[in-house]
C-alpha cells in the first residue's frame, strides 16, 4: 500500500505541526517504504516532502 504525493505531505504536516506544537522531538522512520520520504527512482525526496518536514529550507 502507498499513498499519493499530497496524502503524504498532509499526514507528515500534521505530524510535524502537533510535535512542533508539544515541543517534541520527531523522525521518520519509514525512509523508503510504503509511506516514504525518498524517491528512490529519481534520488530525491517525494514531492512536497522536503518543504513539509523542513519549511526553513524553502
Amino acid at each position: 500500500m502507498t499513498a499519493d504525493p499530497e496524502s503524504r505531505a498532509r499526514y507528515y504536516q500534521a505530524k510535524r505541526n502537533l510535535l512542533d506544537a508539544l515541543d517534541l522531538p520527531w523522525a521518520i522512520w519509514d525512509w523508503i517504504a510504503h509511506f516514504r520520504y525518498w524517491d528512490t527512482e529519481h534520488g530525491r525526496p517525494m514531492p512536497g516532502l522536503r518543504q513539509t518536514l523542513f519549511p526553513e529550507s524553502r
